[in-house]
């Protein structure tokens, strides 16, 4: 019940292990940041959080946004700011 209007994806190394290290790497976890842009009904924000909340890959939501809509106060604009973290 969303619709997407934009995503912008930002990748942070800060603190990755190289990759010519040798043994077990300590470093934090490399990430990737996004913002979603998403126009929809407070039910319809529920379902996609719930839905990241069940993603296999680990989301954090840092930061979560709403504007109500111009023309029918029932529909809002979310700005969502989230990360994930993966292994090279």
């Amino acid at each position: 019940g969303m619709k997407m209007k934009k995503v912008e994806f930002s990748r942070d190394d800060g603190g990755a292990v190289p990759k010519t290290s040798i043994g077990r790497q300590t470093g934090p976890a490399p990430e990737v940041s996004y913002v979603l842009s998403v126009i929809g009904s407070y039910e319809g924000l529920r379902s996609l959080l719930l839905a990241l909340e069940k993603s296999v890959r680990i989301i954090d939501v840092t930061t979560l946004n709403f504007a109500s809509g111009d023309k029918d106060p029932r529909i809002l604009e979310f700005l969502i700011t989230a990360k994930s973290y993966y292994q090279e």
